[in-house]
């Protein structure tokens, strides 16, 4: 299977048959890789299952390890499938799954992305093969359209995992990553303040921090939204939106 690791990120790019679909990629050799975020709508952040968090839906599936982090289906079976949990926050818009697999025979494995609503059978959201060919390949599918995680109450995420073919057991991978931004809720179909009313430009904005538990207005029933905002009310916005300041109260050995 010859050595393993991650693929560069400009080889990555340039091997468009390898890929699915076309998608964005990440910083170039010599910069920094693109940082997981945990606020903000607009960077993307990442959930990674690695090889280690899928199960076999059978006991008979037998789960082969190296050293490199990498696991394989064995002995091979056929349409057996691995699942391993989705866990991104709520209001999370999946885009898209990237996952690196090896084999030296030129097999291939299939990957989805499952939602389940209560007593309803599994959804598929977005699926992503490799090619058939030996080596190592990192292959991206995505999820069109995005999927709106809204609520985790009652839905059930998960990956899939099976070897499409030639079902020899030879395929091993080693990570699924699931990227994600985090979104604003729809606006409501009320307003909370008098001054800033269904048809205000900043209606769904204000909604959400009143939701939020960030901000009751200035008083009287009202945002008062063209008013200045001191350092001291930003403060409060701010520690509220991103829950600041965690200490470690914790005593350790």
């Amino acid at each position: 299977m010859g050595a393993r690791g991650r693929i560069g990120t400009a080889a990555f790019c340039s091997v468009a048959a390898l890929m699915i679909t076309a998608a964005p990629c990440a910083a170039g050799p010599g910069e920094p890789p693109l940082a997981p975020k945990t606020f903000g709508i607009e960077a993307q952040s990442v959930y990674q299952a690695t090889a280690f968090d899928f199960q076999p839906t059978s006991p008979s599936v037998v789960m082969a390890s190296d050293g490199y982090g990498y696991r394989s289906m064995a002995p091979p079976a056929a349409a057996a499938f691995l699942f391993a949990p989705v866990r991104v926050p709520e209001g999370a818009v999946i885009s898209f799954l990237r996952f690196h697999a090896c084999d030296p025979a030129g097999g291939h494995l299939e990957v989805s992305l499952l939602d389940s609503y209560g007593d309803h059978e599994l959804q598929s959201l977005g699926t992503v093969t490799t090619t058939a060919q030996p080596g190592c390949v990192n292959a991206v599918a995505l999820v069109s359209p995005p999927y709106l995680n809204a609520e985790n109450l009652g839905h059930h995420l998960l990956l899939s995992v099976v070897e499409a073919g030639p079902n020899d057991g030879s395929v091993a991978f080693d990570r699924v990553e699931v990227f994600y931004t985090l979104s604003v809720s729809p606006a409501p179909a009320a307003a909370d303040f008098t001054d800033v009313p269904v048809s205000h430009p900043f209606f769904q904005f204000v909604e959400a921090l009143v939701q939020s538990g960030i901000t009751a207005g200035c008083g009287g029933g009202r945002f008062c939204p063209d008013a200045a905002l001191t350092r001291g009310q930003m403060a409060v916005f701010l520690a509220k939106a991103l829950g600041l300041h965690w200490p470690n109260t914790i005593p350790f050995p």
